[in-house]
């Protein structure tokens, strides 16, 4: 079994060559914030940094929709679930991922994340942006 750094580091690699950062940045431990310019424009995606949990690469559910059932975990988060839940200082919480929050195109938007557990996995979802 692959050690959950190493997995990250390499997806985290990957996508710096794919991608570019997104213009609000990445959170220095949090998440990465990624552009991907793909045949149809731009997407943006992010992958979960913190070492605390696993490798889970977020995009727009629309553009994942080809990745669905080809071998990689995954979770739907539909945008129907964020602010409903209030928080200790009485304020609704977002209800996910705070990294994603203000990206224009993923903040309210319904998401996939895909939880890559080897090599093989983070390629098949790294094949499937390239050919976006």
């Amino acid at each position: 079994m692959i050690d959950r750094s190493t997995l990250k580091s390499a997806a985290e690699l990957a996508l710096n060559l794919l991608g570019e950062e997104h213009p609000i940045k990445h959170q220095p431990s949090k998440g990465a914030r990624y552009v991907l310019r793909t045949r149809s424009g731009a997407m943006e995606l992010m992958l979960e940094k913190n070492i605390d949990v696993p490798t889970n690469i977020w995009m727009h559910q629309d553009q994942a929709a080809g990745l669905i059932g080809k071998g990689v975990a995954h979770k739907l988060s539909s945008a129907r679930k964020l602010y409903k839940v209030l928080g200790a200082n009485g304020k609704l919480r977002y209800g996910r991922h705070s990294a994603l929050e203000d990206m224009p195109e993923l903040g309210t938007a319904d998401l996939v994340y895909f939880i890559p557990k080897t090599f093989t996995e983070l390629g098949v979802v790294l094949d499937y942006l390239v050919g976006l």
